[in-house]
């Protein structure tokens, strides 16, 4: 029974993870990463590399509906990317060092963190219309601020195996003063920049199935068509709100069961 429906949990998943992306332009990866431990029964290392995989190719495609209505910044996505691809590359190296549950536990804890800044603080321009940005006002004074936050954000996306859109596009509202749908379009990019690093890290470990990646991926790309309208008909206020609170969520509930599997050794 379980395996006949394999192939139909596989789609919802990947349909969750692209809705996120969508909608926020993050948390895909905090949906991929649960949903392939605990759903689909794959080891946390498999996990973690085709979360990237999916995360990866579903941001591409979000970018490009961004690319079309410019709300998007590339000198910023670029200026990231320099420095997040090799950070992720070097963080997929270092997953394999530390037991799954440890990295669960700090994958929670992360999310804890950036989900309780958000309620807490929000930002100014949330409420901004990308109309009165100009995403080219960008000097490149910007790359000595972006480039330490660039190599952070790749390695943790190569270690958790998450997209970094939940702290990209809190660091894109913070350090440049983007509306969140510019800030959403750039990460997407950003993101999928830094995947193609993590990747290459993780394929030295092992090999993955082609074919879940491709029922994931067919799902994510509905799911990406979904969030983005969900985008269009919802305040950004809202967006951000809820944002935080499924991160919130989503942490308490990894956080718990990988201390319990801890303590029960």
């Amino acid at each position: 029974m379980v395996i006949a429906w394999y192939p139909l949990l596989a789609l919802l998943s990947g349909h969750l993870v692209g809705l996120s992306l969508g909608s926020t332009g993050a948390g895909g990866a905090l949906i991929a990463v649960p949903l392939l431990v605990y759903v689909l029964g794959r080891s946390v290392q498999e996990a973690v590399a085709i979360s990237l995989i999916l995360v990866g190719f579903s941001a591409f495609l979000g970018a490009i509906g961004h690319l079309r209505t410019r709300e998007i910044s590339l000198r910023v996505a670029i200026m990231f990317g320099a420095t997040g691809a090799p950070g992720a590359w070097v963080g997929a190296r270092a997953h394999a060092l530390v037991n799954d549950e440890w990295v669960l536990v700090l994958f929670g804890l992360l999310m804890l963190l950036v989900s309780i800044h958000l309620l807490r603080d929000g930002h100014p321009r949330v409420n901004a219309s990308p109309n009165d940005f100009d995403v080219n006002a960008v000097t490149m004074s910007h790359a000595v601020k972006v480039s330490g936050v660039g190599l952070v954000i790749g390695w943790l996306t190569g270690f958790f195996g998450v997209g970094g859109g939940f702290l990209i596009v809190p660091a894109l509202m913070f350090f440049f003063g983007f509306p969140i749908r510019v800030a959403v379009g750039t990460s997407l990019l950003i993101t999928a920049l830094m995947s193609v690093a993590g990747i290459a890290g993780h394929l030295q470990h092992g090999t993955f199935d082609l074919g879940l990646i491709a029922l994931m991926a067919a799902g994510s790309a509905a799911g990406l068509a979904v969030g983005a309208k969900v985008a269009r008909l919802t305040s950004p206020a809202r967006l951000t709100k809820s944002f935080a609170l499924f991160t919130l969520v989503v942490s308490i509930a990894l956080i718990t069961h990988s201390a319990v599997n801890l303590v029960q050794g």
